[in-house]
């Protein structure tokens, strides 16, 4: 929090510009692409981001709107930045990256400040964070901020460009109370609401305007059981998507919305044998869903995951720490897909997609100030639903339609990777050094972005 505090950010990908190793692009404000190692791309589907552990990404590419997670900087305890594949740990998204936000604790830990700000372009921002505690069994947090500006001139722009270059804004409100039960027993519970509307580029690189209304709600409970902590949370997010864009051709503003929703059940039970060895054991089912007139109906992503972590520590110097994971994606269509598609409901019915992923990793403590770190993964990044499903038509004077793949394959990222670190205490400093091979298979390409190919009928999709 210090950190983020004295960096004089206002976003936190600004904060995440900071770390080595993370990429930000910058469309305008409140418009912003984050990747890790490379990869970085228009809606970015290869970076996993979390929030007290809940998934917070968009559906339709697999992307994060920075501005419309219900967080403010004030209330951020720490960021969590995990460079290179990690789906074993964390799931598909997380091929190139995991970033956890962790917010402060309302049982253990009071925050109350409120912040305001202002800035050229008519930037004007503020945030409020404020806690409530009940003895020592039960807390309550709550926070709410955003902003407002003006980053592009409109005197410069024609009136249909000004439509999809509306000026920015931001508003979120979010509730996190936790109770502790007994003391071996702890529950939580969520909700956030917020709305944004930004200007950016969509991966076929043609600026629009989307306004986004988001809905959260989320219930935990862990216990410490004589089997070890079991741990058992279910949330769902819910997006509608307003956008404004212009037709390629004639130039004129279409108008389009989209209704998507993530629902995900969690389960897990952490458990130590003997002095030596942890195991961890998780099942997770998620249902990606997606319905907009792109689709011409709506598409499902049900996700079935099980996952087995072992911690073994070899000597006082030593740790070997390995990770398993196997999904079993299933997709489900309702809709009547265009004709000039080719495509059946049948096609995207019968997608069926196993994958397993690995991360594995030796550390050694040589000394008290060098860490060396070894370690291997296998990552995996299931298609988009866009990538999918979308369905777009060629147009009367542009013979090019768009139209997804169901069966594609899921991508594979192969990591190689020996780390070291020395410590410095001389300049109260760590000296942070990474060396890895990396290599990805079945690259998906950017939706909507892809090769031309020609149908036997001429047309070119």
């Amino acid at each position: 929090q210090d950190d983020i505090r004295r960096s004089g950010a206002t976003t936190i990908p600004d904060v995440l510009a900071f770390v080595t190793g993370v990429d930000m692009r910058t469309y305008g404000l409140g418009a912003q692409d984050v990747g890790i190692r490379g990869y970085n791309q228009a809606s970015n589907p290869h970076l996993m981001v979390l929030i007290n552990g809940r998934q917070v990404y968009m559906v339709d590419y697999g992307r994060i709107v920075w501005e419309n997670l219900p967080v403010q900087l004030n209330e951020i305890r720490q960021i969590e930045v995990i460079k290179g594949p990690n789906s074993a740990l964390y799931g598909f998204n997380a091929v190139g990256g995991v970033i956890n936000i962790i917010t402060y604790d309302p049982l253990k830990e009071s925050v109350n400040v409120a912040s305001v700000g202002g800035g050229t372009q008519d930037f004007l921002t503020g945030s409020v964070v404020g806690t409530a505690k009940l003895g020592d069994t039960a807390g309550l947090r709550l926070s709410a901020g955003g902003f407002k500006a003006h980053d592009f001139a409109p005197g410069s722009l024609s009136p249909t460009d000004t439509l999809t270059r509306q000026p920015p804004f931001s508003g979120n409100f979010n509730a996190d109370g936790r109770w502790q039960i007994t003391p071996q027993i702890e529950a939580l519970l969520e909700g956030s609401y917020g709305t944004n509307r930004e200007s950016h580029p969509s991966p076929q690189s043609s600026y629009d305007t989307e306004q986004l209304h988001q809905w959260s709600l989320r219930a935990g409970v862990n216990a410490d059981t004589p089997i070890g902590i079991v741990e058992f949370s279910a949330y769902r997010n819910d997006v509608r998507n307003d956008a404004v864009a212009i037709n390629a051709v004639d130039r004129q503003p279409y108008f389009g919305h989209e209704q998507q929703s993530v629902t995900v059940l969690q389960a897990s039970d952490l458990l130590k044998l003997g002095t030596d060895h942890i195991v961890r054991v998780g099942l997770e089912i998620r249902r990606n869903s997606d319905a907009g007139a792109v689709f011409q109906g709506r598409i499902d992503d049900t996700v079935y995951a099980a996952s087995l972590m072992w911690d073994w520590q070899i000597t006082p110097k030593v740790t070997a720490t390995s990770t398993v994971r196997f999904d079993h994606a299933a997709v489900n269509y309702s809709g009547t897909p265009t004709p000039l598609s080719g495509l059946t409901a049948a096609d995207f019915n019968s997608v069926r997609i196993d994958a397993p992923s690995l991360n594995s990793g030796l550390v050694w403590g040589a000394t008290d100030t060098d860490t060396f770190r070894f370690t291997l993964a296998r990552g995996v990044q299931l298609p988009t639903l866009v990538s999918q499903a979308i369905q777009i038509d060629p147009y009367a004077a542009l013979p090019i339609g768009f139209y997804g793949k169901p069966n594609l394959l899921p991508s594979i990222t192969w990591n190689a990777e020996v780390d070291y670190d020395r410590t410095l205490p001389a300049i109260n400093s760590v000296l942070r050094t990474a060396l890895f091979a990396q290599r990805t298979d079945n690259v998906i390409a950017t939706a909507l972005g892809g090769p031309l190919v020609f149908a036997p009928t001429g047309l070119v999709y």
